[in-house]
C-alpha cells in the first residue's frame, strides 16, 4: 500500500510540473529537480539509495532513444 501512495504522489508531482512549467516559464524537468531538492529537506522523507546499475540503465535508454529517433548523425553509438 505504501508503494502505491508513492507512485500516485510521484505521478501527481510530475503532472503538476508538466502543467505549471510552461506557465511559469521553466522547463518541467528543472521544476522536478527543484521540487526534489525541497522534498529532500523535509524531515519525514526517508533517504533513498540508488544502485549504480539503475544509473547505467538510464544512460543506455537515453542513448537508445537517440539512436532510434535521430539516426546516425545524432546517435553517439552509431556515429563512432
Amino acid at each position: 500500500m505504501g508503494s502505491l501512495i508513492v507512485v500516485l504522489v510521484a505521478l501527481l508531482v510530475i503532472s503538476a510540473a508538466t502543467t505549471l512549467g510552461p506557465r511559469l516559464g521553466f522547463a518541467a524537468p528543472l521544476l522536478l529537480v527543484v521540487e526534489g531538492m525541497w522534498a529532500s529537506l523535509l524531515p519525514f522523507v526517508p533517504d533513498v539509495d540508488i544502485e549504480p546499475g539503475w544509473t547505467l540503465a538510464g544512460e543506455w535508454l537515453v542513448r537508445f532513444s537517440l539512436c532510434s529517433s535521430g539516426g546516425p548523425e545524432v546517435c553517439p553509438v552509431c556515429s563512432s
